[in-house]
Order: C-alpha cells, then sequence, then structure tokens
C-alpha cells in the first residue's frame, strides 16, 4: 500500500528541486576536494575490475552477450515512417 505521495505546488516543487540539487553540487564539491578521493575511487575500481575478472566464466559470456548485441545492431533500430513524420497517421 504505502505512503501517500506529497502533494506541492509548483512553486513548492521547484524550491525543492534546486535544494537538492544544491544539496548535491555541496557534497561533490566536498568529496573532489577531498585529497583522497581520486586514490580512493582508483583502487575502488581496480578492486572491482578484478573481481569481475576473477569469476570464471564471466568474461566469455559476457563476449558472447557482446557479440549477439553487436551482430543485431541494426534489428532493434526504428525508422521513422514518412508518413507518421508529415502528420498523415
Amino acid at each position: 500500500m504505502g505512503r501517500p505521495c506529497k502533494v506541492r505546488t509548483a512553486e513548492e516543487e521547484a524550491a525543492y528541486l534546486e535544494a537538492r540539487r544544491a544539496a548535491a553540487r555541496e557534497c561533490n564539491r566536498k568529496r573532489r576536494s577531498d585529497p583522497d578521493y581520486a586514490r580512493r575511487e582508483r583502487e575502488a575500481n581496480a578492486a572491482r575490475k578484478r573481481a569481475k575478472r576473477s569469476l570464471p566464466g564471466v568474461s566469455r559470456a559476457e563476449y558472447k552477450r557482446r557479440k549477439a548485441r553487436a551482430s543485431t545492431a541494426g534489428s532493434h533500430c526504428q525508422v521513422a515512417s514518412p508518413a507518421r513524420s508529415s502528420g498523415v497517421v
């Protein structure tokens, strides 16, 4: 069931979103100003990649998925219908 949504006016919603963006900017500024941030980020990425490489069969499965996706690259693309773009349909 859950809680009902908080209903805000357009002005309240804009103020709320701006406050969230400001908080995110401040958080990112503090994070980037940390001298150890880049080092920790590189170490975390390296550890994640090592763990991913160490899983048996993952790289082969990913290779097959990537290959299958590449071979069907054109099949999921939609072509615009001239009738639709001209407003006929």
